[in-house]
């Protein structure tokens, strides 16, 4: 959210006057929040006349796409060379001309840089400038005075003669309309030239603007207009890199932009926190793996940390798509990529043109999603499928699912089996620490130095030896409780094992029918589990007269957990420890419980085991694999 002190939206007018009747709005090409500053300027003090930092002779072609913004419109201009300018929404410039074209407000082109200037080395130079996302602490003219401040370099001849070309333009509309206010929207590297040059006599600036034209042809810069060709083209989905902004910004600027109530929900650090949240819901939900809440925090810290190293107080995309690689994984990556920079685009009249970095001349890294990738389970490898099948058309899986005849997918219930022993033995260390005594060395070593008494006892200058008290504890039955949500984890069921080295189990999870995978595959995501050996003695617990008593999923699984034990302890994992009376009643049954917190488990192996797959027949599993990662 925005904070309180933002200047975007509070400050009532943030124009520059720089004559009577001609006001100012210096811009950062391809800045969000120049773009809202703009649109805010628009709805509470709507100009007369608004004269933009656009070429005199695109104003044809300008006016063709206008309709067509949402296309996000491309004129390739072709002179001596072949040039882009690239009108995407949050694009300030863009944004101006838009509200005057819905406005009927009498709009005017007043740059004429040479034809063989490189428009997007005039217009873009967003990377060059400070992060404007300092416009939520400070206003437009505090900016300017920094801007000033910090410039020592000479200007570029061909960017003086654009400042004394828009300067004198602005003195003839001054003078056509004296009565009326105008507004002119550019670049902030040119604010204080022209600042400058409108105060100086016409004269002069006739005789600067003609010496400029002078020395530019000297210089074999081109001002003959027949030699321009102009096409025009709608930027191609596949080139969402070269945008100022990020897809998903654009998408949601052409939905809210009329909306004033919905602007202050236009700040980047929200925006990237929006499209994390839905990736994490999307990647959920095709993987059936939990990312930790936590991830969240370590996501936007490196992000942000990695800016700082970059001078920039606000991630740019490349910077996040890493962190998404660093903290989750390649897939989490792919799927974050595809939501940030995906362009929803209304249809046009104009052919579509794939562009990249390198052909507009701009830096570019290359980025590789290394996805999970399917190998057929044979010792040699013979193939490589670059992809998880997928449907060939929405529904044709959730056609073919029957509810009769489930079964498990065999590699995840020895997954499952493993992780069931890994707990066991972690419960049973815990018992022997707690059932083992520590005590000064003086004639024998017993079981071994304690070495974790001797630290702590460092200052006594003493050594600390322990004792291992015999115990008969043997763990058995297991229960994991991931969530206590018995609305969103509803199904309930009970499995058999179907030979010896594997147990029954118990559990609740999503539905099967929520995420239909593959053709009788459905990917599920455990509430909780029990975990029962040996096979074929667990009832079906969910609906067992004797568990009447036990009101949630988690009770009931206990209880099982503690009537089903052949062995005298039960491990139980959960974010709480078991209550007082699922602790009595595992007494009664001469039963220890023991508890594991969740948190301290390995959460990736965790996320891992939560996620599994349901098949509809056993004739599913020889294919299976093909549409499981």
């Amino acid at each position: 959210m925005i904070t309180s002190n933002s200047k975007i939206l509070n400050l009532v007018d943030q124009a520059v006057n720089i004559t009577p009747n001609i006001k100012v709005l210096p811009i950062v090409h391809g800045s969000l929040e120049f773009t809202l500053l703009l649109k805010k300027h628009f709805f509470d003090n709507p100009p007369d006349i608004v004269a933009v930092e656009l070429p005199f002779y695109l104003e044809q072609y300008l006016d063709k796409v206008l309709p067509f913004i949402q296309s996000y419109p491309v004129l390739q201009i072709e002179a001596d060379f072949k040039g882009y300018l690239v009108l995407e929404p949050l694009e300030p410039i863009v944004e101006a001309i838009r509200d005057c074209y819905e406005q009927q407000i009498s709009l005017y082109y007043i740059d004429n840089p040479p034809i063989n200037a490189n428009l997007i080395s005039l217009y873009r130079y967003f990377d060059e400038f400070p992060d404007t996302y300092s416009l939520h602490y400070i206003s437009v003219k505090e900016l300017l005075d920094l801007l000033k401040k910090s410039q020592s370099m000479v200007p570029h001849p061909i960017d003086l003669y654009r400042e004394v070309y828009m300067s004198l333009e602005l003195k003839k509309l001054q003078e056509e309309y004296p009565n009326k206010n105008i507004l002119l929207v550019c670049g902030i590297k040119h604010f204080h030239q022209i600042e400058y040059f409108i105060q100086q006599p016409t004269k002069k600036l006739e005789e600067l603007k003609d010496s400029f034209e002078f020395q530019l042809k000297q210089n074999q810069a081109q001002f003959d207009l027949d030699k321009l060709k102009v096409e025009i083209y709608s930027l191609s989905e596949n080139s969402p890199e070269i945008l100022f902004q990020p897809g998903y910004y654009n998408n949601l600027w052409n939905k809210f932009r009329n909306e004033p109530r919905s602007w202050k929900y236009f700040d980047r650090v929200q925006l990237q926190r929006n499209v994390y949240r839905l990736t994490k819901n999307e990647y959920e939900n095709q993987s059936g793996e939990i990312v930790p809440p936590q991830k969240e925090k370590y996501f936007f810290q490196f992000a942000r940390n990695l800016s700082i190293l970059h001078k920039k107080l606000i991630p740019i995309p490349l910077f996040l798509i890493h962190a998404a690689k660093g903290f989750v994984n390649d897939n989490f990556a792919k799927i974050f990529y595809e939501k940030l920079m995906n362009i929803e685009k209304e249809s046009s009249p104009f052919p579509e043109l794939t562009l990249s970095l390198e052909e507009l001349g701009l830096d570019s890294e290359i980025v590789r999603f290394r996805t999970k990738l399917y190998k057929p389970h044979t010792k040699m490898v013979k193939e490589i499928k670059s992809k998880i099948h997928k449907e060939q058309y929405p529904g044709q899986w959730r056609e073919l699912w029957d509810n009769y005849g489930m079964c498990s997918y065999p590699p995840e219930d020895i997954i499952l089996e493993e992780y069931g022993n890994y707990l066991r033995k972690k419960a049973l260390s815990l018992v022997k620490s707690l059932e083992s005594k520590s005590f000064p060395f003086t004639s024998s070593l017993y079981d071994g130095i304690d070495y974790r008494e001797t630290i702590r006892n460092y200052y006594k200058n003493t050594i600390y030896v322990k004792e291992l008290l015999k115990s008969n504890w043997d763990a058995g039955n297991i229960v994991v409780i991931f969530s206590n949500d018995e609305e969103k984890y509803f199904w309930k069921s009970v499995w058999w094992g179907e030979h010896d080295q594997e147990g029954d189990m118990a559990f609740y999870a999503t539905s099967p029918e929520e995420n239909i995978v593959g053709p009788g595959i459905a990917r599920c995501i455990y509430g909780g589990f029990l975990l029962s050996y040996p096979p074929g003695r667990l009832s079906y617990i969910w609906e067992d007269y004797e568990f009447r008593n036990f009101r949630t999923a988690k009770e009931k699984l206990l209880a099982a957990a503690i009537i089903y034990n052949v062995k005298n302890t039960i491990v139980y994992v959960a974010d709480k420890p078991p209550t007082k009376k699922m602790n009595y009643f595992a007494t009664r049954f001469g039963q220890k419980i023991v508890y594991i917190p969740i948190s301290i488990l390995n959460q990736k192996k965790l996320a891992r085991i939560r996620r599994f797959h349901v098949l509809d027949g056993h004739n599913r599993r020889e294919d299976a694999d093909k549409y499981i990662w």
